[in-house]
C-alpha cells in the first residue's frame, strides 16, 4: 500500500513538473508579449536617446509589439541603469547601454553600485566617431599648438568637464599626454557642466576652449559655426562627418583613441531564447544596406556585436580606461 502511495506521488510531481515546464516554455516562446521598454540613462536629445527613438520603429515592425523609448536620467547614468537591472527577468524593459552608463563609471568610479557581471548583454549596435572641439575663433590649429599654450600659459587654458561622460575620456587621455611630457596641469581651468549639451553650449558662447564629443551632440554648433573639429580621436579619418580633419595619432598623441558606441543590455539572468531574439533583431536592423543613411542622419555606423562578444568587450574596456584616469 505504501509503495502505490508513494508511486502515484512520484507520477503526480512529475506530471505536475512537465506541466509547468510547458507554461514556462510557452512563456518564452511568447516573447516578446507586451511593451518593451527601452530605458535612456541620459537625457532626451543625447545620443543615447536620439538612437533608441531612430530604430524603435523598425524594432516594433521587427518584434511585433509596441517599443517604447523612456529618458531616465540622473547620477551619471546610474539612475535609469539600476532601474532597468531591478526590473522583472522578463525582457520587456531593457537598457540603451553605453560606455557613459557601464564602462566609465566602472572603471573611474568605485562607488558605481554595479559591476561588469551584474547584466544580461544582449548586442552591441552601432559606433559614434569622435572628435576633439575647440571654440570657432580658437587661435589653435592642432593639438600641438593647443599643447605649447599650455606649457607656456596653463592659465590662461579652459577645457570643459562633464564629470563621468564619454567626453571625458578623450579628454582624459590627452592630459595624460600633456603630464608625461612633463607640463604642471594644475593652474589649467577645468570648468564643470552637468553634460556635453551644456559645455558645447558654453563653447560656443566662448566660455571654454576645448572639449570631445560625437556628432550628434556637436551638430548644430558645427552647423552654426561656433565650434570647429580639431582631431579625430578614430584610429582613421572619418571622411564622412568630419571631412579633412586629421586623427589624434597624426597630431602627435597616438594613444588618444576614443568612440561612444551604444548597444542594448537588460537584468541579470534574462533567457537565452530572450537574447537571441533582441541578437537576431538587431543584427538584421543594423545591417540593412537601407539602413546606412539613416544611422548617418545621428553621426553613427553599424558596429555590431553579439552578447558574449559584447561582455568581453566591455570587460576589456573597463580594464584599459582605469589606466587613464587622473587621479
Amino acid at each position: 500500500m505504501k509503495k502505490k502511495t508513494w508511486g502515484f506521488l512520484t507520477c503526480l510531481l512529475i506530471l505536475t513538473f512537465c506541466q509547468m515546464q510547458t507554461i514556462c516554455d510557452a512563456g518564452e516562446a511568447k516573447f516578446p508579449s507586451k511593451t518593451i521598454t527601452l530605458v535612456c540613462a541620459f537625457p532626451a536629445g543625447t545620443s543615447d536617446d536620439n538612437f533608441g527613438r531612430l530604430l524603435a520603429p523598425q524594432i516594433q515592425k521587427e518584434l511585433g509589439v509596441p517599443i517604447e523609448v523612456v529618458a531616465k536620467p540622473g547620477g551619471s547614468g546610474i539612475t535609469g541603469t539600476m532601474e532597468v537591472l531591478r526590473s522583472p527577468r522578463d525582457g520587456h524593459t531593457l537598457l540603451i547601454q553605453s560606455p557613459g552608463n557601464s564602462v566609465i563609471p566602472m572603471a573611474w568610479d568605485k562607488d558605481t553600485p554595479y559591476r561588469e557581471n551584474d547584466r544580461t548583454y544582449l548586442c552591441r549596435a552601432v559606433a559614434f566617431p569622435m572628435a576633439i572641439f575647440v571654440r570657432a575663433d580658437a587661435p589653435w590649429k592642432t593639438l600641438q599648438d593647443v599643447k605649447e599654450t599650455i606649457a607656456k600659459d596653463p592659465a590662461s587654458f579652459r577645457w570643459a568637464s562633464c564629470g563621468i561622460t564619454i567626453g571625458e575620456v578623450p579628454m582624459a587621455m590627452f592630459r595624460m599626454g600633456l603630464i608625461g611630457a612633463g607640463i604642471d596641469l594644475s593652474k589649467v581651468k577645468i570648468v564643470p557642466f552637468q553634460g556635453g549639451v551644456q559645455a558645447f553650449t558654453a563653447m560656443a558662447g566662448g566660455h571654454v576652449d576645448m572639449y570631445a564629443g560625437t556628432l550628434g551632440v556637436t551638430s548644430p554648433f558645427l552647423s552654426a559655426g561656433k565650434i570647429r573639429a580639431l582631431a579625430v580621436t578614430s584610429p582613421e579619418r572619418v571622411e564622412t562627418y568630419f571631412k579633412g580633419i586629421p586623427t589624434t595619432a597624426e597630431q602627435g598623441f597616438p594613444s588618444i583613441i576614443a568612440f561612444h558606441w551604444l548597444g542594448f543590455s537588460g537584468p541579470p539572468g534574462l533567457a537565452i531564447q530572450m537574447t537571441q531574439k533582441w541578437e537576431e533583431t538587431i543584427k538584421k536592423i543594423v545591417n540593412r544596406p537601407e539602413n546606412k543613411d539613416l544611422l548617418a542622419k545621428i553621426g553613427s555606423v553599424p558596429f555590431y556585436l553579439s552578447g558574449e562578444a559584447f561582455k568581453k568587450a566591455v570587460i576589456q574596456d573597463v580594464a584599459s580606461l582605469k589606466a587613464s584616469r587622473i587621479k
